[in-house]
């Protein structure tokens, strides 16, 4: 969490220029009873080693700050200033009352100096000003500082700027205080001087500058001029905060919700939050936002929070651009406005939000609220990545490797896979396995694939897990370790890797690793079978049909063949499969099926019959090849029945013997060749 660090204003008094005083009205009626200028022996005033900067412009003679009495003993008078410090000077009654005059004076040439800047004659009033000033008057010390400062009726000069405020500051005129102390921190027309700011703030702030308590504060809580001191900190922040300063209530909430300075105080730390919030203070939205959806300090309201979020988003702060672009995307608390929460996401991510520059490049690459982009992805993709967003860097090792955005760049896919497997994220380190098991942007590494697989695999990874379920079963970049192989197929197994519940199920079955268990397998291939696992689906049908770890089913057994006759095996077409069960002996299962439905399917039986001959089932080619001559379920096709008769034939099937020599001694769909048709018959 951050403090944020009031925002510098110079106190300028609405009595300034125009209305000091309220009216020219005012100024004509005191100076028509000021006294008329003495011209009696010439004024003298105490010289100690400092000349005295000015009397106040309040009271002329004064014992203390609160009170305006006159002390007299024994024809003397005792000057103090403005903080009650013994200025130890001595004047006569008659001295004393030249003093009175003076200040008189000052004031008369003042006021007609604040006459001139209200009738617009800024350079002839600042003329008066500065002859006032030159008269002690902190009044228009101050004036003549704020002109200088402003380039009010005299070009900007800074330098005299600082020094006027310092005569008003040692005067004890608050507002110069502050203002010299801000000159002080920011190196304004003097050095840079953050213990003499300090000193100035307190001064302002003992005199209830509101904006003085807030820098002090601030000062206190970053030791700056001096040492840390939070609870003196919470202390001004609380004075300042009380008189409205928000950058003070933002401050005094962050002490509160941690308890620096005190004891933490939720409750409370939310009242100033929301005041801060309500003054405009984009980070106290944010935070206030942030409490409110979390339910920090009082209950959880959604709708206000994606209020303040939007305050703080659309003030520019990078993190609420975010937050609420999250809240559009998910309709936490607001409708769902995929749109807008690309818009926000975007801005955010211009700021260098890496989790913005992810989110935005999500959407463009799936095309949610904005059209597909592949390019906008990856870039943003890339920016994040490069800040170090281990999500972003594994998408954008997938952009590299299957070249979405960008061209295809293998060894950029392995360098940003090994950035964020570095970083703990799983399915970086399982990609990164695949590119060291197969050689993808690096050099083949099987036991190197191992060590990533095994880290994927410990933080729960399906996919990991398989794999390194499968280099245990069969020995890559490790030792043959069945127990460890059926370990980690159970594990993706559990996760509903549908093919890894196929691989546990076989595992159970053999008793690879594990004891034999035909229930298990039953109910595991079925798990694998209902994903659509095709050889899941066929060994699944024959434990249905043999009743195998389960009840025998033939509907059951007969609904997975003919699913798994629809389903394209992972190996060569029409060769068997480890389960004993090829896909065409599958498709001639299902034709069966359809053929003895009832009514029967004939049209079904016929397409089955012929993909199944397709893949070099014999007894399919046979019955396809009756189809044909026959017209059942299809058109009655003579050449494609002696066609598959052949087929049938030729693999010994002796049924199509049989009917193809009678074919041919009879010459029907083919030529008679009686010689041929003997072959057959032998």
């Amino acid at each position: 969490m951050f403090y944020k660090r009031f925002t510098v204003h110079l106190k300028i008094p609405t009595s300034f220029f125009f209305s000091i005083f309220a009216s020219i009205h005012v100024v004509s009626v005191y100076c028509s009873e000021l006294p008329k200028k003495d011209s009696a022996k010439e004024k003298r005033f105490c010289q100690r080693k400092n000349k005295m900067a000015a009397l106040d412009s309040n009271t002329v003679l004064s014992g203390s700050p609160e009170a305006g009495k006159k002390i007299a003993h024994h024809h003397r008078a005792v000057v103090f200033n403005t903080h009650g410090k013994n200025i130890d000077c001595q004047l006569n009654p008659s001295e004393a009352e030249i003093a009175k005059k003076k200040l008189m004076h000052a004031k008369d040439i003042y006021y007609r100096a604040v006459a001139l800047f209200s009738s617009r004659a800024p350079i002839r009033g600042f003329s008066l000003m500065r002859e006032a000033a030159a008269l002690g008057l902190r009044e228009a010390q101050f004036s003549v500082a704020l002109c200088l400062g402003k380039g009010r009726g005299t070009p900007i000069d800074l330098i005299e700027a600082a020094k006027y405020y310092k005569l008003a500051a040692d005067q004890g005129f608050a507002e110069a205080q502050y203002n010299l102390a801000i000159y002080l921190d920011q190196g304004i027309g003097v050095p840079v001087d953050f213990k003499a700011a300090a000193k100035y703030f307190k001064l302002a702030a003992d005199q209830g500058v509101a904006t003085a308590h807030a820098h002090l504060g601030t000062y206190l809580d970053q030791g700056i001029g001096g040492e840390v001191d939070f609870k003196a900190a919470a202390k001004y922040f609380k004075l300042a905060a009380d008189q409205g300063v928000a950058t003070a209530q933002f401050n005094l909430a962050l002490y509160l919700e941690q308890g620096k300075g005190g004891t933490v105080d939720l409750v409370n730390a939310v009242k100033y939050y929301r005041l801060a919030a309500d003054q405009g203070v984009a980070e106290a939205q944010f935070v206030l936002a942030s409490c409110l959806d979390e339910g920090r300090g009082g209950t959880v309201d959604l709708v206000s929070a994606v209020k303040y979020f939007k305050l703080a988003a659309d003030q520019g702060l990078a993190e609420a651009q975010f937050r609420y672009g999250v809240r559009l995307l998910t309709g936490r608390g607001v409708h769902v406005d995929q749109t807008s929460a690309a818009r926000y996401f975007k801005m955010a991510a211009d700021q260098n939000i890496s989790a913005a520059q992810y989110a935005l490049a999500e959407q463009l690459s799936a095309g949610y609220g904005v059209p597909v982009d592949w390019w906008s992805a990856a870039k943003y993709y890339r920016f994040a990545a490069d800040q170090g967003l281990p999500e972003a860097q594994c998408s954008i090792a997938m952009c590299y490797e299957q070249g979405l955005g960008v061209g295809i760049d293998l060894i950029l896919a392995a360098k940003y896979y090994s950035l964020a497997a570095g970083q703990g994220l799983p399915e970086a380190q399982f990609r990164f396995g695949l590119c060291a098991e197969y050689g993808i942007g690096m050099p083949i590494d099987p036991a190197f694939a191992v060590k990533y697989y095994r880290l994927a695999a410990d933080q729960g990874f399906p996919e990991a897990q398989f794999n390194l379920a499968k280099c245990a079963e069969y020995g890559i970049g490790m030792p043959i370790d069945p127990i460890i192989a059926a370990k980690y197929y159970e594990l993706a197994a559990d996760q509903g890797l549908a093919i890894s519940q196929y691989a546990f199920a076989r595992c159970a079955e053999d008793g690879r690793g594990i004891p034999v268990d035909l229930v298990s397998a039953a109910r595991y291939y079925k798990l694998s079978a209902d994903q659509g696992f095709p050889k899941a689906l066929l060994r699944f049908a024959t434990f249905a049909k043999r009743g195998t770890g389960m009840p025998q089913d033939a509907k059951t057994a007969a609904k997975y063949y003919k699913l798994a006759a629809g389903e394209a095996l992972p190996v060569a077409q029409g060769c068997e499969t480890t389960d004993g069960v090829s896909r065409a002996e599958a498709l001639h299962i299902c034709a069966v099926c359809a053929e003895n439905e009832t009514p029967p399917n004939l049209k079904a039986a016929v397409q089955y019959y012929k993909a199944a001959a397709d893949l070099g089932h014999t007894n399919s080619q046979y019955k396809f090849a009756m189809c044909a001559a026959k017209g059942n379920g299809m058109p009655e096709d003579q050449d494609a029945s002696i066609e598959y008769l052949q087929l049938a034939a030729y693999q010994g099937h002796p049924e199509a013997e049989i009917e193809l020599a009678k074919r041919l001694a009879l010459g029907v769909g083919t030529p008679s060749d009686i010689e041929l048709a003997g072959e057959y018959c032998d």
